[in-house]
């Protein structure tokens, strides 16, 4: 039996949607109705753009992942990342924003205009061609007006 791209697309989503998906540093495994059935679908590479102190990064991680630098270069902003496509992937993008105080502390030096996360995944299938059969997901995040932000936000009681 062939499954196509757009099967897999659409198994991806639906496993995500489940409480069932756990990230595993370079891999997202999700728990199948067996507990010895699971499926992992591991980050090829990943882009990121305008989010927080990541102005525009790609990262393309090994199986394993070491990540090391000085204070204030991006590390826990990465992981930050990760933690944000897999809310995302879960159905909770809009608490994950609110926690986080509304879009402005998200975005890079707080003037980007928006977010954007280019995920590239290996195929669900571990016996299919990484390259011909990757799987590419984009999540873009647009700033709403600034003007409006800062007026809710600075928000004055005239009675």
């Amino acid at each position: 039996m062939a499954i196509s791209l757009a099967d897999d697309f659409k198994e991806f989503l639906k496993l995500l949607n489940s409480r069932h998906v756990e990230y595993l540093g370079d891999s997202l495994r999700v728990a199948g109705t067996f507990p010895t059935e699971r499926i992992a679908m591991r980050i090829l590479e990943l882009e990121i753009e305008g989010f927080r102190s990541l102005r525009h990064v790609t990262w393309k991680p090994g199986r394993l992942n070491v990540v090391i630098g000085p204070n204030g270069s991006g590390k826990s902003n990465l992981l930050r990342v990760l933690e944000l496509l897999t809310t995302t992937g879960k159905g909770g993008l809009g608490k994950y924003i609110q926690r986080a105080g509304g879009m402005e502390p998200l975005l890079w030096d707080g003037q980007a205009d928006r977010l954007h996360f280019r995920t590239k995944m290996s195929p669900a299938d571990e016996h299919r061609d990484e390259t011909r059969d990757s799987l590419t997901y984009d999540l873009v995040l647009d700033r709403i007006d600034r003007k409006s932000t800062r007026l809710n936000s600075s928000h004055t009681d005239i009675s």
